[in-house]
């Protein structure tokens, strides 16, 4: 399988969650199904199809910063300290060392061609967070519902992306064509938009990148995914997107170290006069790491007036740390 980054700049604010500007893999695939769905209801069957055949993988978009150089950032792993031998030690050197620690707990994301490094120092006790760029600013949004009988205000969070700054996604593919597939789907998403709030022109982006991920590229983030993602050998494999596994796969994941994440929302579809809510379903979240990659499944729901089934895609994607 082939890897290339999308690079998405956006034009207008995004609206991912109360307290997100990242968007999980299984959001952005509804978004690609909902827009595969203006042409046809067989061409949402294509892509689900590919991507149950393993023709077609997507990790979550996911921060970078170009200033100076393109610079790409993975989830922090989700790892737990090895157990130290406790000993006596200065006033000055805890001090240090528990700053570190609520340091590295606040910080989300990390450089990909430091990820490994980072996790091997998580796992030793002595890793520190580095500074990350500021990569989008909160607004608070004030609106007006006029469905009922009286105004009612409510309050929307967004984000503002600031300059280069942006979302990227890795996509997998076996064939060029089902890379131009999924391309041209994006290039009709850009106009449409992703996330919530799409009414209010939220989630509109351009293409800004498209990037083959090969061994010898001279970018050290796109080096690092390159061997992350064919390292398969590794015993330190991690989630780059939510993933959704199969009951046989418990004991495993029990052995690892996760985080549960609750996946919810609205159907939004053409067919559709209102938006109507979907069964909720709890995920393993990205930065969430196990011995192995573990194998995902595709979620789907009917939903009454929608000609095709609505699908959260919880197939996961991996990079070996």
């Amino acid at each position: 399988m082939k890897y290339h980054i999308f690079a998405l700049e956006f034009s207008t604010p995004v609206h991912f969650g109360e307290e997100s500007y990242t968007c999980s893999a299984d959001t952005f695939f509804g978004a690609l199904c909902n827009e595969a769905a203006f042409f046809s209801s067989d061409k949402v069957e294509q892509l689900v199809d590919k991507f149950f055949q393993g023709k077609l993988s997507i990790s979550s978009l996911f921060p970078y910063h170009n200033n100076n150089g393109l610079e790409l950032y993975l989830p922090k792993p989700f790892l737990k300290r090895a157990n130290l031998l406790r000993a006596v030690k200065a006033y000055r050197q805890v001090r240090e060392e528990a700053k570190n620690l609520k340091s590295m707990k606040k910080s989300l994301y990390v450089r990909a061609s430091k990820a490994s490094v980072l996790a091997d120092k998580m796992k030793s006790g002595v890793a520190q967070a580095d500074s990350l760029p500021n990569f989008a600013v909160a607004n608070t949004v004030t609106r007006v519902n006029m469905r009922g009988e009286e105004s009612k205000p409510y309050y929307v969070n967004c984000y503002s992306f600031n300059e280069n700054c942006g979302l990227y996604f890795i996509l997998g593919a076996e064939s060029k064509e089902d890379r131009d597939f999924v391309a041209d789907l994006l290039e009709a998403l850009s106009y449409s938009g992703i996330g919530g709030k799409r009414s209010s022109g939220y989630g509109k982006f351009k293409l800004k990148d498209s990037i083959k991920i090969i061994s010898d590229a001279e970018n050290a983030d796109v080096k690092a995914l390159h061997t992350m993602l064919e390292n398969t050998e590794s015993k330190l494999q991690m989630c780059i997107a939510p993933l959704l596994p199969e009951q046989t796969s418990l004991a495993e994941i029990k052995a690892g170290f996760y985080k549960l994440v609750k996946r919810s929302g609205f159907v939004a579809s053409n067919s559709l006069q209102n938006f109507v809510k979907r069964d909720s379903v709890y995920m393993l979240s990205e930065g969430s790491t196990f011995a192995s990659r573990i194998s995902g499944s595709m979620n789907a729901q009917f939903v009454d007036g929608v000609h095709h089934k609505i699908y959260r895609n919880g197939l996961g994607m991996f990079v070996g740390l």
